[in-house]
């Protein structure tokens, strides 16, 4: 992804036609042009890499490009003409002017390029007899300069009461360090703006271009107003509100090229959401059609907005508007509410309790806070990795995975019996808010705002050893959270990954045997000594997540009359007089059907010479041992069958 610098030297315009006498030409002022290209090789950074590609094809490959257009509206090129016979001998009266006057002579006729509209001399030529150019220049020819003109260039603005110590806007903002874009103006803009600032200013105005992927319809279809096929941010903030739009958006920008979000209507007489029926358009499109039935309200009927934009058909109070809008934003719309709920059991939790304070680690930090913490400072570390990449979506589904498993299902229900009692669980469930609301900020604005505002109410002095969380009166300008990689427990994670298997397997049983989710029922499990010893150090906590109580843990422990069993390559668990025979059969042969796809799976990469030669030895030797727990996983499931 890194341009090199010949590439980009190439792309200065050539001229239509060289003058003849090359004497007659001036330099350009301040030494414009003398460009250190050294200096910037290898600087230019495209995300996803592939697009530098694009970029340099149009350099390697440059050809005449004419700057003028013949519009009524546009920059109007600054270029006056004198008349026949002005040419050489008129030249000295322009160069004491100014320094930002060039100077052209072509055809025996002088022409002046004024980089200031200076009045005085814009009368002047008038007086003269000297004309404009009536052209205008090219959008991109302007366009290039955007990263200059819009900061005072070619005179850099001094806004001294607005930056600190007078530094110049222009200096202080070029080069800045990211440009986002389509890919479609990679050729058009991002390589004329490189050139003309390299040209002007000897540098980059940017050091990475992020080009964002294309959004298409549920058709595939690019978005567009004629099509009615586009979905409007306002009713999408009206629906399902900004955060979760944003936080959609940004799951949604993978490294693709293209992304598909289908496009629902609103039945503007229920409310209710639906696919609305398609046609094909003039054009081979398809397209909402203009007139649809309401699926929810007999009788009633709506104008799409294809319908509104072809000229179709016109809403009125008998035939309403629908607005368009996607399902897909109901990812948004359910991480917001999850977060929302969560973030309120921990505030009412903290409320009129001791202060979460800042302490160091205690004796009393049990494994749920070991673990929590571990995956916290790893979800850091790949977060600021993600972001430093531009892999929003990636970005995205960490903090989703994160804060919705780890932190919601799991640590908050580990905690939830504790935490009138527990110091470190109070202390340890307010740093992870905060430090989950300091990640999330960015594309979840404000419910992390509002969020955050509570929280330094209930506490205002929060944070554990080895994570750096300042405090702040705005999340916006909160610091960014640190966390030491002492906090990464492998260990901890380890037994807790063992724990939440278990409890995942007590609760698929008693799912099967359709036991109630508050009823406290007995259970017995057998693993080998090891798992057993480490899961019997945290036997209450399993006990508290799966709502049982186990009576026996061991790798000697039978299996009691009547009791329901499931089997996993772990161990087993039995859950006592829970026992219906047709029930256990049919999720017994379910589970053997799954793991006898995984062996035929796992036999067919082993048995692939390329991939036994050319991967990394880890991942076939991890392989290998996945292939033989499930083929112990297929014999114990198959014998249990054979015993029912």
């Amino acid at each position: 992804g890194a341009v090199s610098p010949e590439s980009t030297h190439a792309s200065n315009p050539a001229p239509h036609d060289e003058p003849k006498d090359q004497g007659a030409s001036q330099p350009l002022p301040h030494g414009r042009g003398s460009l250190s290209a050294l200096s910037c090789e290898g600087q230019l950074h495209f995300h996803p890499a592939r697009y530098a590609r694009t970029f340099e094809t149009w350099h390697e490959n440059i050809r005449d490009w004419c700057i003028s257009r013949q519009l009524w509206w546009g920059h109007r090129i600054p270029v006056w003409g004198g008349p026949p016979g002005s040419g050489m001998e008129g030249r000295g009266r322009f160069t004491s002017l100014s320094d930002d006057i060039a100077l052209q002579v072509f055809d025996d006729r002088l022409f002046v390029c004024l980089m200031n509209d200076d009045p005085s001399i814009v009368d002047m030529l008038t007086q003269a007899g000297w004309k404009q150019d009536p052209d205008v220049l090219d959008t991109w020819f302007s366009s290039a300069l955007w990263p200059l003109s819009t900061m005072g260039w070619p005179a850099p603005a001094d806004f001294t009461e607005e930056i600190p110590e007078g530094e110049a806007l222009l200096n202080r903002f070029n080069p800045t360090s990211v440009l986002c874009t389509a890919r479609e103006i990679i050729t058009l803009w991002v390589s004329r703006m490189v050139m003309f600032n390299l040209y002007f200013r000897e540098c980059l105005p940017f050091y990475d271009v992020f080009i964002h992927a294309m959004i298409q319809d549920g058709e595939g279809q690019k978005m567009s107003k004629s099509l009615g096929n586009g979905v409007d941010p306002l009713d999408i903030i009206h629906s399902h509100g900004a955060d979760a739009m944003r936080f959609t958006l940004a799951a949604m920008t993978t490294q693709t090229q293209d992304v598909r979000l289908p496009v629902d209507v609103v039945c503007p007489h229920t409310g209710q959401t639906f696919a609305p029926k398609l046609i094909t358009a003039p054009g081979g499109h398809k397209v909402a059609a203009p007139i649809q039935e309401s699926p929810f309200a007999t009788g009633k009927r709506m104008v799409t907005s294809f319908g509104l934009s072809s000229g179709q058909a016109q809403p009125d109070g008998e035939t309403p508007l629908a607005r368009n809008t996607s399902s897909k934003f109901d990812y948004g719309r359910n991480f917001a509410n999850k977060l929302w709920n969560a973030a309120r059991f921990v505030l009412t939790s903290l409320e009129g309790r001791q202060e979460a304070g800042v302490g160091s680690r205690q004796e009393d930090v049990g494994i749920a806070d070991r673990w929590i913490l571990s995956r916290l400072a790893t979800t850091i570390r790949e977060v600021d990795a993600a972001i430093d990449q531009y892999e929003f979506a990636r970005y995205a589904q960490l903090l989703y995975d994160f804060i919705w498993r780890d932190f919601c299902d799991w640590y908050i229900e580990a905690v939830k019996p504790v935490m009138s009692s527990s110091d470190s669980a109070r202390r340890t469930i307010a740093a992870v808010l905060d430090v989950s609301l300091r990640l999330l900020h960015p594309v979840m604005p404000f419910v992390t705002e509002k969020l955050w505002e509570k929280l330094s109410e209930v506490a205002p002095r929060r944070g554990v050893e080895g994570v750096t969380i300042p405090p702040g009166d705005l999340l916006a300008t909160a610091a960014w959270p640190v966390a030491e990689a002492a906090l990464i427990d492998e260990e901890a994670e380890s037994a807790f990954e063992q724990l939440r298997t278990v409890v995942t397997m007590i609760r698929e049983v008693r799912t099967a045997n359709q036991v109630p989710p508050k009823t406290t029922v007995e259970i017995s499990a057998k693993f080998p000594a090891e798992i057993s010893a480490r899961l019997g150090e945290n036997r209450r906590l399993i006990e508290t997540l799966a709502g049982v109580t186990i009576q026996a843990l061991g790798p000697e422990v039978t299996k009691p009359d009547h009791a329901a069993v499931v089997v996993r390559p772990l161990g087993e668990v039995y859950l006592h007089e829970q026992f219906d025979a047709d029930a256990e059969r049919t999720r017994l042969t379910r589970r053997l059907e799954e793991v006898r796809k995984s062996i035929q799976t796992l036999e067919g990469r082993l048995g692939n010479e390329s991939y036994v030669q050319r991967a990394p030895e880890k991942l076939v030797n991890e392989s290998r041992r996945q292939l033989e727990l499930a083929k112990q996983e297929e014999e114990t499931i198959a014998r249990r069958l054979e015993e029912l």
